[in-house]
């Protein structure tokens, strides 16, 4: 029920659907965008595991929105962890990350890992690729960082079975390499 919010003075005749993992504190995944007001949506839910999962139907052609009244659940078959959150690195030409990949249900397909755009680029290889044998632990090694500028890096690792996707994600913080480093005061 679109409650006439596409007729009369609201007239909205285009909506956009958010998830929320956090119950509703933040709505950050853009689920569809620009569909019909038409009070009934197909979707593909994301692959984000959560108790605590809840959709804002946001207008694109006012103002108004809505969201769901409770909680609901959403599950997957396997889940990766990463087992930093931020790695500080100066000179260091190869860097590792251990992700820890669990069963959570029935795997449909191997799980393959990859690093997503924009920092892909980055060289780098996993220590086991096309995963079956869960629980699994596998060594993201990322090489070359010392040619990074100076700067920070949200790294995502997405882990797909099937249709299925699951991501994580770890910062890199890239400070100066000892040799970029001049002291200019004091003179003596």
């Amino acid at each position: 029920d679109v409650a006439k919010t596409n007729q009369g003075s609201i007239n909205c005749q285009l909506v956009s659907i958010y998830l929320s993992i956090d119950g509703g504190i933040t709505y950050p995944y853009l689920v569809i965008d620009s569909i019909p007001n038409t009070g009934t949506a197909e979707i593909t839910v994301p692959s984000y595991p959560t108790n605590k999962a809840r959709i804002m139907v946001k207008a694109m052609d006012n103002i108004f929105f809505d969201v769901s009244d409770a909680n609901f659940k959403i599950t997957s078959t396997f889940s990766i962890k990463s087992d930093i959150s931020e790695l500080i690195v100066c000179d260091e030409d190869v860097v590792t990350v251990d992700l820890k990949l669990e069963q959570l249900g029935d795997l449909k397909a191997p799980i393959h890992l990859r690093i997503l755009p924009p920092y892909d680029t980055i060289v780098h290889e996993f220590s086991d690729n096309d995963i079956t044998d869960l629980p699994s632990k596998v060594t993201l090694s990322l090489i070359e960082v010392n040619k990074l500028v100076a700067d920070e890096y949200t790294i995502v690792i997405e882990g797909r079975s099937g249709e299925e996707n699951i991501k994580t994600s770890f910062s890199i913080i890239k400070g100066l390499a000892s040799d970029e480093i001049v002291l200019k005061a004091p003179a003596n």
